[in-house]
């Protein structure tokens, strides 16, 4: 589907380059697309929808992986580009008891709660505003969630902060949520982009390289032993298919993988960072294109998902049907498992605040 570009003009805003896409089209009309570039060489467009990123380019390189339809975009289910919340990850039978009171959130995974259930943040919409920092672009998205949806308690106030830099090609995306009272409710944000650093469609990301600080595998995707076995199922990767401390390419041992789990079909894991208390840095590099990207953040997990399960017939921005491990999504995740919610649990004193940092160059390793 073609969309129609008209420039925007934005009064105070010096340097800034914005276009907006019109939604013409889409289910929803009132959904609005619009691109913002640095003074470098990035080109980032968003969408109110999930507080998302819809693409970005790198020096002319699409380096992302998300629906060509606009309208499968802002329905699909596997949240490309979104922010993902309330809580992010799984919810054992969607269910919690904090302070003694039990809960029942909205199912969305047979009967667990995944991504914050059947509406969470990816298919909410988003107010935003474009707005010039000292340190570049700022996009600013704003939900307030009223009490009881989708089953969490407490009124929360979410902002998501996209920041694109003027000297670098890095996106910063701080985020925060602050209960409405000091009552614990529980919020765990993440980012689900999906990567494909340009190169050759056929190849998908199995000839991309990944690197994982990290010693441990927090879980796998077999739902109930991760979400109510917890620590249990921490295991060493050392010697593993699941050992990406230094870079390996994700189809080394992706088939292996899929064999053994034929639930996950390829990776859709979590790993513990080894410095869980400071900031870590996630690498994926595509030495065809020369392109290498850094995912930093403050979060003590990440989740790989390689994109084991496509959606038949989904068309894929610039790269034709979307196909298994097209794209790998980095998803830095607070840790947390049944009946081990602290980690998660927020208060209007105590709100949610994490960041996750995308920093794109060409300085391959070796």
């Amino acid at each position: 589907m073609k969309i129609g570009k008209s420039l925007l003009t934005l009064a105070g805003l010096s340097g800034l380059a914005v276009t907006s896409l019109s939604a013409v089209g889409c289910s929803n009309v009132d959904n609005q697309y619009f691109t913002v570039t640095n003074n470098k060489n990035l080109e980032v467009t968003f969408c109110d929808t999930g507080a998302s990123i819809y693409s970005i380019y790198y020096k002319g390189t699409c380096v992302t992986y998300q629906p060509e339809d606009k309208q499968e975009f802002t329905t699909t289910s596997k949240n490309s580009g979104k922010i993902l919340g309330r809580t992010s990850g799984r919810i054992a039978q969607g269910k919690m008891n904090i302070d003694g009171k039990d809960y029942q959130f909205s199912t969305n995974e047979g009967k667990n709660t995944i991504h914050g259930g059947k509406k969470g943040l990816s298919s909410r919409k988003w107010k935003h505003q474009v707005k010039d920092s000292n340190q570049g672009k700022q996009i600013i998205f704003t939900y307030l969630s009223p009490d009881k949806e989708s089953g969490y308690p407490d009124k929360v106030e979410f902002n998501i902060t996209y920041t694109l830099f003027n000297d670098s090609d890095k996106i910063r995306i701080d985020m925060l949520a602050t209960p409405s009272t000091n009552n614990k409710t529980p919020i765990c944000l993440s980012g689900h982009t999906y990567w494909r650093l340009g190169g050759e469609m056929s190849k998908g990301i199995r000839e991309h390289e990944l690197k994982i600080p990290a010693s441990n595998l927090a879980n796998s995707n077999k739902v109930d032993q991760i979400i109510e076995e917890g620590d249990k199922k921490i295991t060493a990767t050392e010697n593993t298919e699941f050992d990406f401390r230094n870079f390996k390419q994700i189809g080394q041992d992706i088939d292996k993988v899929a064999q053994d789990d034929k639930v996950a079909a390829g990776y859709d894991h979590g790993w513990r960072f080894d410095d869980p208390a400071h900031e870590n840095i996630v690498e994926l590099q595509n030495k065809e294109t020369n392109i290498h990207l850094s995912v930093r953040t403050d979060i003590d997990m990440v989740f790989i998902y390689a994109n084991c399960h496509p959606i038949k017939d989904s068309v894929i921005k610039h790269y034709g049907i979307d196909q298994q491990y097209g794209g790998v999504s980095i998803e830095p995740m607070v840790y947390f498992y049944r009946d081990h919610y602290d980690s998660i649990l927020h208060t209007h004193d105590n709100p949610f605040k994490n960041y996750i940092e995308y920093e794109l160059d060409n300085n391959i390793a070796e």
